[in-house]
C-alpha cells in the first residue's frame, strides 16, 4: 500500500512541477509586450544557419542536434539566433545578408552561446521574423505541458481507480 501511495505522491509532485513551469515560465513569455523589450539596431556582420546541441535528461542523456538562424552585429557582442521547428529558415537566409541594417528586439544578456530570445527582426521597416513564430514555440510548448500535466495525474489517479474498481467487483461470501 505504501509503494502505491508513493507512486500517486511521486505523480503528483512531477505533475505540480510541470504545473509550475508552465504557469511561471511558459506562460509570461508567451504575452510579450515589445515596446518593452530591449532593441539594438546594426549592421550584420554575420549570419547564416549553425547547429545547436542541448544535453537533455539525467541519468540517461540524450543528444539533441537542431539548426537555428543567427545574426552577429557589429555593435553588440551579443550572438542573436532564432529556432523554428520545422527548421525552415530559407526567407531568412535569403532575406539578411552581411551589411544590412536590422532592428533586433530581444531579451537579456546571454553570456555564452546563442540568445534565443529573439522576438522580432527589422529591415528596412519590414518585419522579417515576427513575434507570432517566436510565440508559436511557447504556446506549443504550453499545450505540451498541460497535456503532461493531465497525464500524470492521470497515471497517479489509475491505481487508486484500479484498486476501488477490484473492491466494487470483488464478492464477499458470508
Amino acid at each position: 500500500m505504501t509503494k502505491k501511495i508513493n507512486y500517486i505522491i511521486g505523480c503528483f509532485l512531477s505533475a505540480g512541477l510541470l504545473f509550475f513551469v508552465t504557469i511561471f515560465i511558459v506562460i509570461p513569455q508567451i504575452n510579450i509586450d515589445l515596446s518593452k523589450t530591449d532593441s539594438i539596431t546594426g549592421y550584420v556582420t554575420n549570419a547564416g544557419i549553425a547547429t545547436k546541441s542541448s544535453i537533455a535528461g539525467g541519468r540517461y542523456r540524450i543528444k539533441i542536434d537542431g539548426k537555428v538562424f543567427f545574426i552577429t552585429l557589429n555593435n553588440s557582442n551579443e550572438t542573436f539566433a532564432t529556432y523554428r521547428p520545422r527548421q525552415n529558415y530559407e526567407k531568412l537566409a535569403n532575406s539578411i545578408k552581411t551589411g544590412d541594417i536590422v532592428t533586433i528586439n530581444y531579451s537579456g544578456s546571454n553570456s555564452e552561446g546563442f540568445n534565443l530570445d529573439v522576438y522580432q527582426i527589422k529591415k528596412d521597416g519590414q518585419i522579417i521574423q515576427d513575434y507570432e513564430s517566436y510565440n508559436r514555440n511557447y504556446k506549443i510548448l504550453a499545450w505540451l505541458t498541460g497535456i503532461g500535466f493531465f497525464v500524470i495525474i492521470g497515471a497517479g489517479l489509475y491505481p487508486y481507480y484500479k484498486d476501488a474498481k477490484r473492491r466494487k467487483n470483488r464478492k464477499y461470501i458470508s
